[in-house]
């Protein structure tokens, strides 16, 4: 698992500036603040459209697909379907597969360490939907449901 690269920027000065800043996290205000003397109307187009169509923060590479912080703590990809539809998959998950083969419907992953950003297959192992809460509560920790 690789960090991602940053994105290439091919625009000027004060422009790509207010977009790199975007890119690596601040807010559409404080980059905008912080150009100077360019168009704020063009600096707020740019900052909005960029975290509207791009995912913003760190983010991860293994298999060829990037995965990103979900809200969850989980790292997770989308990849959009011939139909138009996504499909969201976990880091720990894809990482799983790809060792180990398919996880059949009613079975989980799991951080054996609790850490969702150790997501090293070590740490993971496979346990059905009972035994995964069951160890959970035992801990006096509530996993989240994850999709089949």
């Amino acid at each position: 698992m690789n960090s991602c690269p940053p994105p290439k920027i091919k625009m000027k000065d004060a422009l790509a500036f207010a977009l790199q800043l975007v890119m690596d996290g601040a807010t559409h205000r404080t980059a905008i603040d912080l150009a100077g003397d360019v168009s704020k109307g063009a600096l707020w187009a740019v900052a909005k459209g960029i975290s509207k169509h791009h995912k913003i923060g760190p983010c991860v590479e293994f298999n060829g697909k990037r995965y990103h912080k979900a809200n969850n703590g989980y790292w997770r990809a989308s990849t959009k379907l011939p139909d138009g539809r996504q499909r969201k998959t976990y880091l720990h998950r894809d990482v799983w597969e790809f060792h180990m083969g398919p996880i059949a419907r009613g079975w989980h992953v799991h951080h054996k360490d609790h850490n969702k950003d150790n997501n090293e297959l070590t740490n993971l192992e496979l346990l059905d939907s009972t035994e995964h809460w069951r160890r959970h509560f035992q801990e006096g920790r509530t996993p989240r449901a994850q999709a089949a």
